[in-house]
C-alpha cells in the first residue's frame, strides 16, 4: 500500500508541475500576442501553483511584469521585477524593465542605478546607449556625450549613436566638428541615417535629407520622417533656429511610442520655451 501511495503522489506532483508549466507557456504566448490581461492571469496561476520549476520562476515574474508594464501598472511590475532579480541576480532584461518601471514611477536615481548595473554586468554598446539616453532626457548632456562616445568604441557601431553623441556633445559645448567628421568617415555608412550625419556636417540641406529618405514614389517612410524631424529639429535648436520647436513637436506626434526619439522629443518639449 505504501508503494501505491508513493506512486500516486509522484504522478499527482508531476501533473501539478506540468499544469504550472502549461500556464507559464500560455503566459509567454499571451505576451507574444500582446494580450496583457491573459498573460497576467496565466503567469499568476503558474506562480501561485507553488511547483513551477525554479528555472522558470524568474521568467514568470519577468513575463508578468512585462504585461503589467504594458498596462501601465508600474508598481506591480516593479514588485515582480524585484522578485525576478532576487531569483536571478544577473537577469539583464529584468534590469532594463525595472529601469522602465522606475521611470514610470518617477524614480530617476533608481533608473540610473539599474542602468549602471547593466553596464557593470555587460558593458555593451546598447547598455551605454541606454544610459546615455537616460542622461540626455535628464539634461545631463556631458554625461550623455561620454556614454555615447563609449558606445562608439564597441561593436556594432551605429550611425544613430553617432547622432546622439553629436547632439549631446553640442549641448555640452564639447563637440569637435573635425573629430565628428572623422567618426562619420570611420563608419563608412551609405544608407540611413547617413543623410542626417551629412546634414550635421553641413554637407547637405534639410530638404536633401528628406529627399534622400524618400522612396521611389516620393513619400518619406513614416519612421524616417519622425527621425528626420527630431534630429534636424535638435540641430536647429542648438543653432537657436526658431523652426526647431515645431519639428520636435512633429516628431513627438509622429514617432512610435517605443522609439527613443519619441521619449526624447517629449522630454525636450518640456525644456523648450
Amino acid at each position: 500500500m505504501r508503494w501505491v501511495y508513493v506512486v500516486a503522489l509522484y504522478y499527482s506532483v508531476c501533473a501539478a508541475s506540468a499544469a504550472a508549466y502549461d500556464e507559464f507557456m500560455r503566459g509567454m504566448e499571451a505576451n507574444h500576442a500582446n494580450d496583457a490581461d491573459l498573460a497576467i492571469t496565466e503567469f499568476t496561476s503558474a506562480l501561485n501553483a507553488g511547483d513551477l520549476a525554479a528555472a522558470y520562476v524568474p521568467d514568470a515574474y519577468f513575463g508578468r511584469a512585462s504585461a503589467y508594464l504594458q498596462k501601465q501598472r508600474c508598481a506591480a511590475a516593479l514588485a515582480d521585477l524585484d522578485e525576478a532579480l532576487k531569483a536571478r541576480p544577473k537577469f539583464l532584461p529584468a534590469y532594463y524593465a525595472r529601469a522602465n518601471a522606475n521611470a514610470c514611477l518617477d524614480k530617476g536615481d533608481t533608473v540610473r542605478a539599474d542602468l549602471d548595473k547593466v553596464i557593470e554586468i555587460a558593458p555593451t554598446t546598447g547598455a551605454y546607449r541606454s544610459r546615455g539616453s537616460y542622461y540626455w532626457n535628464h539634461a545631463q548632456f556631458a554625461q550623455a556625450a561620454d556614454d555615447f562616445a563609449q558606445s562608439l568604441k564597441l561593436p556594432p557601431k551605429s550611425g544613430f549613436n553617432l547622432l546622439w553623441f553629436a547632439i549631446s556633445a553640442s549641448r555640452a559645448g564639447t563637440l569637435d566638428l573635425a573629430d565628428f567628421g572623422r567618426k562619420v568617415s570611420d563608419l563608412d555608412l551609405d544608407d540611413w541615417p547617413a543623410p542626417l550625419l551629412d546634414f550635421f556636417r553641413g554637407k547637405v540641406t534639410a530638404d536633401d535629407v528628406y529627399r534622400k529618405a524618400a522612396r521611389g514614389d516620393g513619400e518619406v517612410p513614416a519612421n524616417q520622417k519622425c527621425e528626420a524631424d527630431f534630429y534636424i529639429g535638435e540641430w536647429r535648436l542648438i543653432a537657436k533656429d526658431p523652426s526647431a520647436k515645431s519639428l520636435i513637436q512633429q516628431a513627438e506626434q509622429e514617432c512610435p511610442r517605443n522609439f527613443v526619439e519619441y521619449s526624447a522629443a517629449h522630454e525636450e518639449l518640456k525644456r523648450v520655451p
